[in-house]
């Protein structure tokens, strides 16, 4: 059987494919994904509160400290939070917690869901006394949050926060305030 001819393109052929290229890219018809430009980094401490509670049923007040980082779809936190009963007796808890979060970004805010790994401690006391010491224990955290960018260096949002650990759970709901560089 006779050997088929291969084709390899002409010089000519090379430079009418890379003329087309570039006339297409100027044009915008072709826009490669490594010349698009991330967009900006994010980055604000945010604050709140708003109800929560531990698993010993007592309902009462939690509060939030974030210090986070927002790039592209991937957002890193640093999270405070805690819980304690306000009417009832019970137990507090706090946690200190670093949570790898998935977001979904906007010109006007974002939202994110995510988890990590952190540290709480329950004090079944309230710190009641020197014979009542806090528990600690390594925790899965857990949380979401819907952010709205009100302006370039200043937002407003709403976090839920979870907390699961050999002591139980804790978690709550927070609307929280954000400042920091938060641009489109």
């Amino acid at each position: 059987m006779p050997d088929l001819p291969v084709w390899r393109p002409t010089l000519g052929a090379k430079r009418f494919s890379t003329a087309a290229t570039v006339l297409m890219a100027l044009l915008g018809g072709v826009s490669p994904v490594s010349a698009q430009a991330p967009p900006p980094t994010r980055v604000w401490l945010a604050a709140g509160a708003g109800p929560g509670g531990a698993s010993d049923g007592a309902g009462g007040l939690a509060g939030t400290l974030n210090l986070s980082a927002l790039r592209g779809p991937h957002q890193l936190s640093l999270r405070l939070a805690a819980a304690t009963p306000v009417f009832y007796s019970g137990a507090s808890a706090d946690e200190v917690s670093v949570l790898y979060s998935r977001a979904l970004r906007g010109s006007a805010g974002h939202l994110s869901a995510g988890g990590g790994l952190g540290v709480t401690s329950r004090d079944p006391c309230n710190g009641d006394g020197p014979a009542c010491d806090a528990e600690r224990a390594i925790a899965v955290a857990i949380g979401a949050e819907a952010a709205l960018r009100v302006f370039p260096v200043a937002g407003l949002g709403a976090q839920l926060f979870v907390n699961l650990s050999r002591l139980g759970y804790m978690g709550g709901v927070a609307v929280f305030v954000q400042i920091g560089w938060l641009p489109r």
